[in-house]
């Protein structure tokens, strides 16, 4: 398989498109807005057989967080923007929900190590393109010799099964969580949403009111909060639902009816730390997540 070549993302392997330190540091096609300190957009042309399946930032070969495509596409659609033969993923969102007072061009800017890789089949022959905010010299040699800790989301899938008008959500993989979106389920047919941990159950929404205030909706899903729910619905760190110390952790969302056969989808948002010392990025919880 060949290699992409352009002049601005020059490494592919396995389906993957990626830049760098090195890239974002050097690139002169790049548009610099110097006002906001993040990555605005990535951008890669657009045809019918093109299939994206994530975006992935990662440092050290460890993944910070992946996010997948069908998950932009359901919850943040207006963030995917069809322009001039291109496909354009505004970053605005993640900012919202994962990098939270964490601009990831310090990581990007300041480790070689640390790359963001658009993940897909087809792409290789295609031009991305990348719209990001340059920092200065002076303030990365600044950022270099700081230590400091920085809180940040990340987004993990568990499997759904169904029983008697159930969706059964077995968790094995998120060990603490502030809310969870689900794709394909229809926020009119839900009675309750109960968590099931070892023998104890604990009430999320008995009826419509709780289940507004505790559910936002979307047009193909929904995002249930664990927290309580602001005018705005952002995503809130206030309220950790804790799993570990239990062997038995389900979340169970009981339906008037299920009519179809479509299985929903799961994306928990969990919380976690990242912890910067003499140039290094560590991760305290999960050093090693995929």
């Amino acid at each position: 398989m060949n290699n992409v070549v352009n002049d601005i993302f020059n490494n592919y392997n396995e389906n993957i498109l990626k830049f760098d330190f090195n890239t974002i540091l050097f690139s002169k096609n790049n548009i610099v807005i110097p006002s906001i300190n993040n990555i605005n957009n990535i951008s890669i042309d657009y045809v019918s057989n093109l299939q994206i399946y994530g975006i992935r930032f990662t440092h050290n070969g460890y993944t910070i967080f992946f996010i997948p495509y069908t998950f932009i596409e359901t919850f943040y659609k207006n963030c995917i923007i069809f322009k001039k033969n291109k496909l354009i993923i505004d970053f605005s969102f993640i900012y919202d929900i994962f990098l939270l007072d964490l601009n990831f061009p310090e990581i990007c800017l300041l480790y070689s190590a640390s790359h963001i890789q658009l993940v897909g089949s087809n792409i290789n022959n295609f031009k991305l393109s990348c719209e990001f905010t340059d920092l200065e010299t002076k303030y990365r040699m600044k950022l270099g010799n700081t230590n400091f800790m920085k809180q940040t989301n990340f987004l993990l899938q568990e499997n759904v099964i169904i029983s008697n008008n159930l969706y059964i959500i077995n968790i094995k993989k998120v060990s603490q969580t502030i809310g969870v979106f689900i794709k394909n389920i229809n926020i009119n047919n839900i009675e309750s949403i109960y968590w099931k941990f070892d023998e104890n159950i604990y009430s999320i929404c008995e009826d419509i009111t709780e289940l507004y205030n505790k559910c936002k909706k979307f047009k193909n899903g929904i995002y249930l909060t664990f927290n309580t729910k602001d005018n705005n619905f952002e995503i809130s760190n206030k309220k950790i639902i804790c799993c570990n110390e239990y062997n038995e952790k389900k979340l169970i969302i009981k339906m008037d009816n299920i009519l179809s056969d479509i299985i929903p989808e799961t994306f928990f948002i969990c919380p976690d730390i990242l912890y910067f010392k003499h140039q290094f990025l560590y991760f305290p919880i999960e050093c090693k997540r995929e």
